[in-house]
């Protein structure tokens, strides 16, 4: 083979490899975009609002019914607007809940972290004895940090809970062990002030007398 042949060949294998080097860069920094892009996406959801609405009986004393809106995300979701359709009528005919939503379906202008808004509906038990309650399709829209929040739609419907509990937050049970936590935290008191009037003679007992059991005192 000539020197001349040898060279071409030379080039040829060189620009072949070229080539190839060529594609795998290509392919690995599209991987590495495509890789940050995911990233940054995720980024954007995990740091953006997530505003939702619900009809359901008040958690703290479940006897009135109440629309909430509220914004579950960890930053400030803004012009937020909340369209219930067929709008939801109350049982009292007032014109509160008819007002909340005309304002919701118009836009409120911001729901920070945590925030949430509620507006009595009526009674529960007589919101739901109406049998003949349509279903609603409620639409949630507005902006976070990143643009325009995804529209959010589902649907309610307000007999689901109609033989459902009623039970508001918190139990009795919590009261009465608090209620023996601070019995045994006297208890304990007045046992350490007897062993020190004991154990310091009889002047402390003249001087700070321990009151009658089951009389209240004002020394302990």
């Amino acid at each position: 083979m000539t020197p001349e042949a040898l060279a071409a060949w030379a080039t040829w294998t060189g620009a072949v490899t070229a080539l190839v080097a060529l594609f795998f860069t290509g392919m690995a920094a599209r991987a590495a975009h495509q890789q940050t892009t995911l990233q940054r996406h995720v980024h954007e959801e995990t740091m953006s609002p997530y505003v939702w609405a619900d009809i359901r009986p008040d958690d703290q004393q479940g006897q009135m019914f109440v629309l909430i809106v509220g914004n579950s995300g960890p930053t400030v979701a803004q012009d937020v607007t909340v369209c219930i359709e067929p709008p939801f009528e109350g049982a009292d005919g007032g014109r509160y809940w008819s007002e909340a939503q005309s304002q919701l379906a118009q836009g409120v202008a911001s729901l920070p972290p945590g925030r949430v808004m509620s507006w009595n509906l009526g009674v529960a038990f007589k919101v739901l004895e109406r049998t003949d309650r349509p279903e609603h399709k409620i639409t949630i829209a507005g902006r976070g940090p990143y643009g325009p929040l995804p529209t959010l739609t589902y649907r309610v419907r307000a007999g689901d809970i109609r033989h459902g509990r009623a039970t508001p937050s918190g139990t009795l049970h919590g009261v009465t062990e608090s209620i023996v936590g601070v019995s045994e935290a006297v208890t304990k008191l007045r046992d350490q002030a007897s062993l020190l009037i004991t154990n310091h003679g009889s002047s402390w007992a003249s001087d700070y007398p321990l009151p009658a059991q089951g009389e209240p005192g004002e020394n302990i």
